[in-house]
């Protein structure tokens, strides 16, 4: 490592924690768990309590007769406050002493004409007509509109938390079941469950006694994604991490000056911390008050040269070098009053939020929680409903998605120049490992008898069946927060078919070895291209050797570092040779035309790579390109012979020196220089029955 520098020289193999210390003669072993640990919590615990006595306070008295009776105008006490015989009452603030009572014994309740006017025994009334009294009930019942309830013990019971936004977040709902009825509530004061709504979820609001069982009843209701990622990152209810020290405010680098923006001097704060877009910071310590701040919403995190820096909104920080001040940051996700309680920086939040917007931005899981959530309720409730599955990435706990997954725009090219071993390359296919051709698929829970499900759906794929004899290889899956109303149906429908266009053959597992630089960035869920043309890897889809190049999903990694050698094992991503995903083919958006043969581009479209636009091409050297403007009246054809930052070569000069705004892309799809890679991972559209190379159409998935 002699030369090195850190950080800029180095990138994590794993983050977890010490899970355990041994001494030894001479030496201290330590036992390491990775943070996924974590996942097997679980949170939402049940809680049991019973009702007590309860007590109702400043309940306001309109007249006081000699008659031993209290009149309450405008108010039913039986309903509100569960107001009964052999209940107690205490009085306060009548200008009569004899009036001021204390617990007496309330022998009678009457309600009559909207009014309720009690009895009460052992005490000499004295008439106070008009009075400013107000009465203090201890009842031994609970009211069927009554809007607070008291019980013997409010501990670990989970009330509503107020989020980094300064709001609280409807996807959690507390509530607690009491006989047959569902009862719903907004917050715990002491033993006192307050902002009751009475009759919840089809139930009847009734009137209950002192020592009925009490038991927590949680409602989560949210985006599929976005509850995986809310239960990952909540249980801080605060910052998860603090102290941290900031180098500028507004200035980010040595001359530079950026608005509300922090700078904190190497440091890559994505990486290090896992703060994306809409996280919140707070600050403390700048002699300049504005830079003092709370909460205040991340717009923008950024890289420089020396270190990175985020942005805020709405913020008027003013500029501070080299100040003392500390910064926390809190997750926009630490919205639940429970859960996983893992930090930003150990949870793949971009994964979550791209497979969302991708493929889940409508979809919904409305879960009633009335039993302890098991310490595999993420993968089996969350992810497998809807084909994703939990895996490490980067480091983090992250998603993958059962797509045969659409390809990202770098992609590894695996091929003889960096496969150690080919002689050891294994393709199998079996029938005992991923392998499913049906689908047992049973969602929209009972709630009323938890563990029964009332609609499903049973899915066969009848071509694997008619092709693969033998027992069928069945998948159950019991959804519990898949609801009828939120169109479950189709997604159970939709998530079957995902699982079984992949299985439904049994997916193939390709084994091999990789050089330490060729396999040390790959990561578990990425889609690799492997060419097994020059490995002599037998091609179970033609019988021949020399398997024709394809796309396969890296499912296991390991590494040996005193070696070097990198072991992957990867799923075919699809088995059927009919449909595939594809990408449309990179654009760039010309800056500067430099001369017939050499462009400067700038970022453009998706502008994934920032201000390093060159990175949409560096791939693709030798590849045939097209330079048009946008109604095609400038459009001709050459080839990319290198890349210099943003500064494209091409091999072969225009007869025009391109103009500013006009556009690079790949060759048309006919081209027959391009090659097997580009025509795998990019797509062209035709209205005619075969592409123009003769082969069939896929069909778009």
């Amino acid at each position: 490592f002699e030369g090195t520098s850190y950080p800029e020289d180095y990138f994590f193999i794993f983050r977890g924690f010490i899970s355990e210390i041994n001494t030894d003669a001479g030496k201290v072993i330590f036992s390491l768990s990775g943070s996924d640990k974590k996942k097997q919590a679980k949170p939402f615990k049940q809680v049991s309590a019973e009702l007590v006595q309860q007590v109702s306070s400043n309940v306001a008295i309109q007249d006081i007769f000699d008659t031993e009776q209290i009149l309450f105008t405008g108010v039913d006490l039986a309903s509100l406050y569960g107001v009964a015989e052999n209940d107690l009452i205490t009085i306060t603030g009548d200008p009569n002493p004899a009036n001021n009572i204390v617990q007496a014994t309330i022998s009678n309740v009457l309600f009559s004409g909207g009014n309720t006017t009690l009895t009460v025994t052992g005490v000499s009334l004295v008439e106070s007509l008009g009075t400013s009294a107000v009465a203090e009930l201890f009842t031994q019942n609970v009211g069927d509109t009554q809007e607070e309830i008291t019980i013997d013990n409010s501990t670990n019971i989970l009330a509503p938390i107020t989020g980094p936004d300064g709001l609280i977040d409807s996807s959690f709902q507390g509530h607690i079941k009491i006989n047959d009825e569902i009862i719903g509530y907004t917050g715990i004061s002491g033993n006192t469950l307050t902002g009751c709504t009475r009759g919840q979820q089809g139930s009847t609001a009734s009137i209950h006694t002192n020592g009925d069982s009490v038991n927590t009843f949680y409602r989560l209701n949210d985006n599929v994604l976005d509850m995986a990622l809310k239960l990952l990152l909540s249980g801080w209810n605060g910052p998860f991490v603090e102290d941290v020290e900031i180098d500028n405010f507004v200035r980010v680098d040595t001359v530079t000056d950026i608005p509300n923006s922090i700078f904190i001097k190497n440091v890559n704060i994505s990486e290090r911390y896992g703060i994306t877009v809409g996280d919140y910071v707070s600050t403390s310590g700048d002699p300049n008050g504005a830079n003092n701040v709370t909460n205040a919403l991340i717009t923008a995190v950024e890289q420089s040269d020396d270190g990175s820096y985020i942005v805020c909104e709405n913020e008027s920080f003013v500029l501070s070098i080299d100040t003392d001040a500390v910064l926390s940051f809190r997750s926009k996700y630490d919205v639940l009053p429970d859960g996983f309680k893992m930090a930003a920086d150990e949870v793949d939040v971009e994964r979550h939020e791209q497979i969302k917007t991708l493929f889940f931005s409508g979809a919904q899981y409305d879960f009633f929680l009335d039993e302890d959530v098991d310490n595999d309720f993420l993968n089996e409730q969350i992810y497998l409903p809807i084909a994703c599955y939990s895996l490490p990435r980067k480091t983090r706990s992250s998603v993958g998605y059962t797509i045969g997954p659409i390809p990202g725009q770098d992609i590894p090219q695996i091929d003889d120049t960096v496969v150690k071993n080919p002689e050891r390359v294994q393709l199998n296919r079996q029938s005992t490992r991923y392998f499913i051709n049906e689908v047992i698929y049973r969602f929209e829970e009972s709630r009323q008898e938890p563990g029964t499900f009332l609609r499903g759906q049973i899915n066969i794929a009848q071509d694997s069946k008619d092709r693969i004899i033998g027992t069928p290889s069945t998948l159950t899956i019991d959804a519990k927060g898949v609801r009828d109303s939120l169109q479950g149906g189709a997604l159970a429908l939709a998530q079957s078919n995902r699982l079984l266009d992949r299985y439904k053959f049994g997916a193939e597992v390709l084994n091999f070895d990789l050089t330490y630089a060729a396999g040390l960035p790959i990561e578990l869920g990425d889609i690799i291209y492997f060419d097994g043309r020059n490995l002599q890897v037998v091609d179970t889809r033609t019988g021949k050797r020399g398997m024709d190049p394809r796309f396969f999903e890296v499912i296991n990694k390991t590494i040996d570092i005193t070696t070097g050698k990198v072991s992957i094992k990867a799923l075919d991503t699809a088995t059927s040779v009919d449909a595939r995903f594809f990408l449309m083919s990179p654009s760039s958006v010309i800056k500067t035309g430099v001369s017939q043969t050499q462009v400067i581009i700038e970022p453009s479209f998706s502008k994934r790579f920032g201000n390093d636009e060159f990175r949409k091409w560096i791939n693709y050297l030798e590849a045939p390109i097209r330079v048009r403007n946008d109604d095609f009246s400038v459009n001709e054809a050459t080839v990319l012979e290198s890349v210099s930052g943003n500064t494209l070569t091409f091999r072969d000069p225009l007869s025009f020196t391109p103009s500013p705004g006009q556009v690079l892309e790949l060759d048309v799809y006919s081209n027959p220089n391009n090659n097997d890679q580009i025509k795998l991972i990019f797509g062209n559209m035709t209205d005619n029955a075969t592409f123009p190379d003769g082969t069939s159409q896929y069909k778009m998935i």
